[in-house]
């Protein structure tokens, strides 16, 4: 086993930043929720076929840091997405991350059951 790039071993850093991070966006989510701050509404992008049910939450009136969490239309991969964009930037950031199962079930099931629900209530709008 190898790769053909270069090492720098303080890129391994980044794993626990992110595993701290991923973990602190899913609380803030949580407790959004449980504080009936959050509404699932629709997200739509440029290919029919691409949508999902999402919630946005957003750091200020100015929405210089925005979080979404998205139940995306998908046959691969995880379904479950949440973005963060950092627009106060000169340079602007977007953070993908995908939720697996684990993460998911640290969400009150309620939430994940109503981001189904959304879901569910797009695709028969969509295809019947």
């Amino acid at each position: 086993m190898g790769t053909p790039h270069k090492i720098d071993s303080r890129l391994s850093n980044l794993i626990q930043m992110n595993e701290t991070f991923t973990l602190e966006l899913i609380e803030v989510l949580k407790q959004n929720y449980l504080d009936n701050k959050l509404e699932i509404g629709e997200v739509n992008y440029s290919e029919p076929m691409e949508f999902g049910a999402i919630c946005t939450i957003v750091d200020s009136e100015f929405e210089n840091v925005i979080l979404h969490f998205i139940h995306k239309h998908t046959d691969s991969g995880y379904p479950y997405e949440i973005v963060v964009e950092m627009r106060y930037l000169d340079s602007p950031v977007e953070w993908k991350i995908s939720i697996d199962d684990y993460l998911i079930s640290k969400l009150p099931e309620e939430m994940i059951s109503e981001m189904e629900s959304k879901m569910d209530e797009l695709l028969e709008e969509r295809f019947n």
